[in-house]
């Protein structure tokens, strides 16, 4: 019989494991390993006597409220067919071990990131056409109000306008503490964005499904570029549709000839205006930069705001053409 591995994360005690992947599978764990991937819940590859492998995802202490949350984002994706993952149990109705987890059937295949810097000759058409594709399928999906998520259907703020005021004054310090920018350009940028996000409130109440941890190593592709998984949902927003791409082009790297060509081409594919595109770009700067300065919830450091979003790089110069418009 295969030796279990030693586990060398005080958080996870191995019988724990074992308890949660029996009571998931039926089958005993044979061995398991932390994924060094995230900052913000601990990923565990664990693998069953049945031959088969599954992610444990656990939330540290204090992020358990959005267990309930994430899993019914996942259950809508599923009903849309998304490639999202299969959860076979939660600690909602699984064993405790003191914090929260869900169990999924690992998705076969290699981050996108692997895919566009490691792959000879990547598909990047291909690649691009389907998350066109995928992020218009995720904002068909309708949440009520605004922001961030209550539950898989409910935000927690009246208007679009309240949200993107929130997230700009609580995220200022931070964005300028990483000096990415003067502080005359900052604040120059800051009204356009402003501008920008404000216009697209249209005061209907709600809005649609926002991917908030979309990223080149959160989407699953097989070795034809094909994707085959789309995981971590625990920062879902509501927001306006088609907006997802100012997201994930914040992932892109300037540095990276296929991320360079992939970026193009989702901007040539998407109908969303490139002032809409590169404010969401910012947007999700800010929301970040109000914890830079404070230590992930899984440990580690954070690294500094434009190595998270190397694609910002793209929206400051976008932006810092139009700052002569704007006057304080």
């Amino acid at each position: 019989m295969k030796k279990k591995e030693k586990n060398n994360n005080p958080l996870f005690s191995m019988n724990d494991i074992s308890l949660v992947i029996n009571y998931a599978t039926g089958s005993e764990l044979l061995c398991f390993k932390l994924i060094p991937i995230g900052v913000m819940t601990y990923t565990i590859l664990c693998k069953a006597k049945n031959n088969r492998e599954y992610i444990m995802r656990v939330y540290p202490q204090g992020r358990e409220d959005i267990l309930g949350a994430e899993i019914e984002i996942i259950t809508r994706c599923r009903e849309i067919k998304l490639p999202v993952p299969n959860v076979i149990a939660t600690s909602l109705d699984g064993p405790k071990i003191g914090l929260s987890y869900f169990v999924y059937d690992k998705i076969e295949g290699m981050m996108l990131s692997d895919y566009l810097d490691k792959v000879n000759s990547p598909n990047v058409d291909y690649v691009s056409d389907q998350l066109i594709d995928l992020f218009k399928k995720l904002s068909s999906l309708d949440i009520k109000k605004y922001g961030e998520l209550e539950s898989g259907y409910k935000a927690v703020c009246s208007s679009w306008s309240e949200f993107v005021s929130n997230s700009i004054t609580q995220g200022r310090k931070g964005v300028i503490s990483s000096n990415i920018l003067p502080i005359h350009k900052i604040k120059k940028i800051e009204r356009l964005v402003l501008s920008n996000l404000n216009s697209l409130d249209r005061g209907r109440g709600s809005g649609k499904l926002l991917w908030g941890d979309v990223s080149v190593d959160n989407i699953l592709v097989t070795e034809n570029g094909e994707i085959s998984g789309i995981i971590d949902f625990e920062s879902c927003l509501s927001g306006p549709g088609d907006c997802t791409i100012g997201y994930f082009l914040n992932t892109l790297s300037p540095k990276s000839v296929t991320h360079v060509s992939l970026f193009h081409d989702l901007l040539r594919k998407c109908n969303t205006l490139n002032d809409d595109v590169y404010s969401f770009c910012f947007l999700r700067a800010y929301r970040l930069a109000r914890f830079i300065d404070f230590s992930p919830p899984a440990g580690g450091k954070r690294g500094k705001l434009i190595d998270i979003f190397p694609g910002l790089e793209w929206a400051i110069c976008f932006f810092n053409d139009r700052i002569n418009e704007v006057s304080i």
